[in-house]
């Protein structure tokens, strides 16, 4: 429920798009992008602003090259998101950040071996329930092909939930197919 105080909390304040990166925001993403080259021609464009491309096309779900005027050229956009993309820098900024998550909240920077089987005991029994759900079509279902993955406990139960659709093998085989895209 929003309160006054939550609602203060989680208000974003911008002046453009609700895309754009706040101050804080920019303070927690800049050091893991690439520092400027020492040599070479300058950056006709700031960092900031390729993130705020990049933000403002995964969030509209808009076409590249329906980038607004006020941001930088969509190509440029494009050439930094594609590099970073094929090098891993989503990953490894999404890894430090939820690892620094866990530190602030006071818990291990990464889980024990514990906590992880633990976790595979409880997905595995989790798989078997939400099999039976998914069957008598309550709950949104998950592809067959991860049904099998989580009942060995392989894969985490997270970003794996397709919406609600009718339980028929074409739409479980589309899906399936569409998650890899």
């Amino acid at each position: 429920m929003w309160t006054p105080t939550t609602r203060r909390q989680h208000s974003r304040i911008v002046t453009r798009y609700q895309t754009d990166l706040t101050d804080a925001e920019w303070r927690v993403i800049a050091p893991h992008l690439p520092k400027p080259s020492a040599t070479g021609r300058p950056r006709e464009w700031p960092m900031r602003e390729i993130i705020n491309g990049i933000f403002y096309v995964t969030r509209a779900g808009c076409p590249w090259r329906l980038l607004p005027n006020d941001l930088p050229p969509w190509g440029t956009i494009y050439r930094w998101f594609a590099a970073w993309r094929d090098e891993g820098r989503f990953e490894r900024i999404n890894h430090a950040l939820v690892m620094a998550d866990r530190e602030r909240v006071g818990r291990d920077a990464s889980p024990s071996a514990a906590n992880l089987l633990l976790s595979a005991k409880h997905t595995t029994a989790w798989t078997r329930s939400i099999k039976a759900e998914a069957m008598a079509g309550t709950v949104p279902f998950l592809a067959a092909g991860h049904l099998k993955a989580l009942s060995t406990g392989s894969l985490p139960i997270a970003g794996h939930l397709i919406d609600r659709a009718p339980l028929s093998k074409g739409a479980i085989t589309s899906n399936y197919r569409n998650l890899d895209r």
